[in-house]
């Protein structure tokens, strides 16, 4: 990147940070559109199971509805006294004015997220955030990408008349596939990783007594066989769970094998040791960091197309 283009680029942010400040007409009615999304899906979501599978949904769809409002101003202070043209009369600076204008809208989506984001953990009742970084990065995939294809719909659509309505109509369809891998990373990254799994087996010929102890609680099995003597035990976890004398965590089943599987809760630990049983621990690594380099890969080829695209467009010779 030769310094004239870097010097270009960082004089349009500076241009559109120092302007916002003295204003603050968009980011303030960012901020305040995310929070009222965030509020509205709140009251409507009681059920604590509910909320959680909800929050990635809304998180992305704050990012989404909050992100137009930006957008659709991008370009507003460049038509004003037909500027734009002014400045397509310089060599190559639609390049420099296409990655300044997406730089300053993905520092908008930015700061709204991470005022939102908090509140969403609130408001969906998340006691424990696993996986934080991996939350932060999936939306900051997510607010660039939207930021680079907001920005060159925003600005191919300048001067159409009714671009406010367009916008969206344009807009929405494109990052349906980048949004649909965001939530669902996220979704993956908030309700797993960090917790352990630990696999209790009950050997063929057991030695008596078999006793499992699960933090504070000690359960014994009485049965004859292994099979009987898992299923009891399972079934004993499983019971002391849903009372509420353990700690939330999943119990499963191993078919075919008198075993089953404590899994914790996200964030969680598991306190488990025993007598006469076989217990092997291991760690759950959430599924959606494998969605985090594909969100990357993503957003690297959309703005190497969207920064081409914008130039040739706005600057054919």
């Amino acid at each position: 990147m030769s310094g004239g283009f870097a010097q270009q680029v960082s004089a349009i942010v500076r241009k559109e940070l120092l302007v916002e400040l003295r204003t603050r007409e968009v980011l303030y009615t960012m901020v305040f559109f995310g929070l009222v999304i965030v509020v509205i899906f709140g009251f409507g979501l009681y059920d604590r199971g509910a909320a959680t599978r909800a929050a990635p949904g809304v998180l992305w769809a704050s990012l989404l509805l909050a992100g137009t409002i930006s957008i659709n101003r991008t370009f507003d202070r460049e038509r004003e006294g037909n500027c734009i043209t002014a400045l397509m009369l310089v060599p190559g600076v639609s390049w420099s004015l296409f990655l300044g204008k997406a730089i300053a809208n993905f520092m908008y989506l930015a700061i709204t997220l991470a005022v939102v984001t908090p509140l969403v953990l609130l408001v969906f009742q998340f006691d424990t955030v696993p996986n934080v970084w991996g939350v932060v990065l999936s939306l900051l995939c997510g607010a660039l990408g939207y930021a680079v294809l907001g920005t060159l719909v925003g600005g191919m659509l300048g001067q159409v008349q009714m671009r406010g309505i367009l916008l969206p109509l344009v807009l929405f369809p494109m990052v349906i596939p980048m949004f649909g891998i965001g939530v669902t990373a996220t979704n993956a990254l908030l309700t797993e990783g960090d917790a352990v799994s630990i696999k209790v087996e009950v050997p063929e010929e057991p030695v008596r007594p078999v006793v499992l102890y699960v933090s504070d609680a000690t359960i014994r099995a009485e049965a004859s066989t292994p099979a009987g003597i898992a299923e009891t035990l399972r079934r004993e976890v499983a019971h002391a769970v849903e009372t509420g004398l353990l700690k939330p965590m999943r119990v499963t089943g191993v078919a075919d094998e008198p075993s089953f599987v404590l899994l914790s809760e996200p964030g969680e630990r598991l306190d488990v040791s025993a007598e006469g049983l076989k217990l092997t621990e291991s760690e759950i690594v959430s599924s959606g960091w494998g969605f985090l380099p594909v969100l990357a890969a993503l957003d690297l080829v959309l703005l190497l197309i969207a920064t081409w695209l914008f130039g040739k467009v706005m600057d054919p010779d």
